[in-house]
């Protein structure tokens, strides 16, 4: 009966140790399940930290190409405003543009008259000159064909050719007068392109400073833009730095979980 009791005893003694042993095992992976996890949320934080690491990169790639076009602009502003337009100058340039035009169309249309003079004054002293010489060949008048005197015929060859003298010192004046003419116009031409020149390159000024509030409004919304991006980056560059201090203290379940891991095989094989 004693050894009865004591079997049973044991037995009890055995159950109860068995009961311990197989709590304190489930404890263990109940621990080693937890740090287990604690890993894996430090796998998910390394792999979104590479993640913020490339947009982070992307964002400052973008952040150094907006600086560069934003000193681009400023440098190109600054370099229009050296340069200022007056509309008053601007507008005050027409009038001797204006001016030259009509004095050049003046002096062009005096140019073909006096042309068309030397022309005219040129048929008529060929004319005079055929004339002079039938008047030195004529023997008879040829209207009544009586013999014509050397005394009217010497007097009519005299004032021929003192026509013939007049025509040839218009003509020379005439020459002398188109010459001065081809002088003004091209004087009159070189002051004209010399104004035209000058408000060409005003209207480049004038589109230029036209430009300006434009781009003094590409720059503001630029700089916005920059602002916001550095904004997002270095909030990105908190984010990746509060990520590592995570796994900073993550890692060190990695000896705890191997320790529990050594600890659970040891209590299994108990």
């Amino acid at each position: 009966k004693e050894t009865i009791l004591l079997l049973e005893s044991q037995k009890i003694l055995i159950e109860e140790e068995l009961i311990k042993h197989k709590n304190i095992v489930l404890e263990k992976e109940r621990l080693i399940s937890l740090i287990e996890d604690k890993i894996n949320e430090k796998k998910k934080i390394e792999n979104e930290i590479v993640t913020l690491q490339r947009v982070s990169f992307e964002k400052k790639n973008r952040i150094v190409t907006i600086e560069d076009e934003i000193k681009k602009l400023k440098n190109n502003l600054e370099e229009s405003t050296k340069y200022l337009f007056s509309l008053d100058d601007y507008n005050s340039l027409q009038q001797p543009i204006d001016f030259q035009l009509n004095k050049e169309i003046e002096i062009q249309n005096h140019y073909v008259q006096t042309i068309g003079n030397i022309s005219t004054e040129q048929s008529k002293l060929k004319e005079l000159e055929l004339l002079k010489n039938n008047l030195t060949d004529l023997k008879t008048c040829p209207t009544c064909l009586q013999e014509v005197s050397s005394i009217y015929k010497e007097s009519m060859v005299t004032n021929t050719q003192l026509e013939i003298e007049l025509l040839k010192k218009n003509i020379i004046i005439l020459h002398e007068r188109k010459n001065k003419l081809i002088v003004e116009l091209d004087t009159l031409k070189k002051i004209k392109d010399a104004y035209i020149k000058q408000k060409t390159n005003m209207d480049i000024l004038k589109g230029k400073q036209e430009s300006l509030k434009e781009k003094e409004q590409i720059i503001k919304n630029l700089e916005i833009q920059l602002e916001s991006l550095n904004s997002g980056y270095n909030e990105l560059m908190q984010s990746i730095f509060n990520f590592n201090q995570t796994i900073k203290e993550y890692e060190l379940y990695t000896p705890i979980i191997n320790q529990r891991q050594l600890e659970l095989a040891q209590a299994i094989q108990k």
